[in-house]
């Protein structure tokens, strides 16, 4: 009996470190997969643009952590509603089209920090140190402009300012960047995405 009270113990012991452990693992997962969230500009500025008609937007670098894209966003100055449809695209730099988001006229895109937003279908990651471009096919009436070098996210890099040029259609914003400027309108909020040594040594340690 006593050696029976003994593997019993044993045993339980065993059990409650596997609970220890899985418990630790469920933990890590949890805080792996709540990294942290931003968006591409913190928020636009007061007053009225320059009401661009072209494809306008800014050129950007992320930094050292890929980021996975969730939602586009545009500008809507006062939070008043968009005056007419608006359509934003997102560009692998050199004019690669990975997403785009069609906003309709009104406030039935929600609206939060001066933005209306468009969940995309499936996120699109953007990798590390690599250089994107974001615009808007502007509207008179949108008036997307305004210049905010100082409102930008900490994960990325601002290149600059860009348009096309071309009225009428969405397409590559492909002039060469302003240096420090974004010419607001579109917007991109995001998660970023953990390192996988990151999550192994989290959830190594835990165990």
């Amino acid at each position: 009996m006593k050696h029976l009270a003994m593997n019993t113990k044993y045993n339980t012991s065993r059990s409650l470190h596997r609970v220890v452990v899985r418990l630790a693992i469920i933990a890590a997962a949890s805080l792996v997969a709540s990294p942290s969230h931003g968006q591409l500009l913190f928020q636009g500025p007061t007053g009225s643009g320059n009401g661009f008609k072209d494809t306008v937007g800014y050129a950007f670098t992320v930094r050292d952590n890929p980021l996975s894209a969730n939602r586009l966003g545009v500008y809507d100055i006062g939070g008043d509603g968009l005056e007419s449809m608006n359509i934003v695209g997102l560009w692998l730099e050199g004019g690669t089209l990975l997403t785009t988001a069609i906003f309709p006229s009104g406030r039935s895109a929600p609206l939060e920090s001066g933005f209306r937003w468009f969940d995309l279908s499936a996120p699109v990651i953007l990798n590390a140190n690599t250089t994107y471009r974001i615009g808007v096919q502007a509207d008179l009436e949108m008036h997307p402009s305004g210049f905010a070098g100082d409102l930008v996210s900490p994960d990325i890099s601002l290149i600059g300012a860009v348009r096309n040029g071309q009225q009428g259609n969405l397409s590559y914003p492909g002039s060469t960047a302003f240096p420090d400027q974004a010419i607001v309108g579109p917007n991109l909020a995001y998660t970023v995405v953990p390192e996988p040594s990151a999550m192994f040594l989290l959830i190594a340690g835990l165990v």
